[in-house]
């Protein structure tokens, strides 16, 4: 016997124009949140929390349009036809004309010049002169099928999904089959469990509208 379950999976070869992502453990710090104007404030890509030293990957096959400092900080820009991807603080492994293919490592995160409270990676995508949401191209889903006696299923590396994580920080418990924390029995798993400090700020995965709110135990919501 057989169960199908959704699982976030990265961009699939069926999708035009589909991204991978930049790192190997994604966590969407920021998220995108485009200026009124050209000169305007606002957060004109996405943050990802890293750390210092981790690879930087292209997130679709191209051309790199610029590797080097702008205004001190570190960036790449790679050119994928009608679209560009920027990447910053990156120390570069490639150099302007160089192709490149999705998911080839481009450079590695600085833990200078970042914007975040701890280090991260700014991703950015632009079309001409305007901003877009990198999340777009990023978030896709599959559906896959599991053993019910076999292992869970675990997200695969670098993936993301239809909703934005809350939070960022390890999963400790992904959806799916597993061994209840509490009544030991082998059962499903219907949700994800982030492993964060008391007090993070929770985000909201999507937009929507407030339908119920409740408390009470672990065990309760495990």
């Amino acid at each position: 016997m057989t169960a199908i379950f959704l699982l976030p999976g990265g961009a699939s070869a069926d999708s035009p124009g589909a991204w991978s992502w930049p790192l190997d453990q994604p966590s969407v710090e920021a998220r995108f949140a485009p200026p009124a104007d050209r000169y305007g404030a606002g957060h004109r890509g996405i943050d990802l929390s890293a750390d210092v030293g981790d690879s930087v990957r292209a997130v679709a096959a191209g051309r790199v349009a610029f590797a080097g400092d702008v205004g001190g900080v570190p960036v790449i820009t790679i050119d994928h036809g009608g679209e560009r991807s920027t990447y910053q603080p990156v120390r570069a492994r490639v150099r302007a004309g160089d192709a490149v293919v999705a998911r080839e490592v481009i450079g590695t995160l600085l833990g200078a010049h970042s914007h975040c409270p701890r280090t991260c990676l700014h991703l950015g995508r632009r079309a001409g002169e305007d901003y877009r949401d990198p999340l777009e191209l990023l978030a896709q889903a599959r559906f896959v099928l599991v053993d019910p006696h076999g292992p869970p299923p675990i997200p695969p590396t670098g993936s993301g999904g239809a909703l934005h994580r809350p939070v960022g920080g390890p999963i400790t418990s992904p959806f799916g089959l597993r061994v209840h924390p509490v009544t030991g029995v082998r059962e499903p798993h219907d949700g994800t469990d982030f492993g964060v400090a008391c007090g993070t700020p929770v985000h909201a995965a999507g937009s929507g509208l407030v339908t119920a709110r409740a408390s009470g135990g672990p065990a309760d919501y495990a």
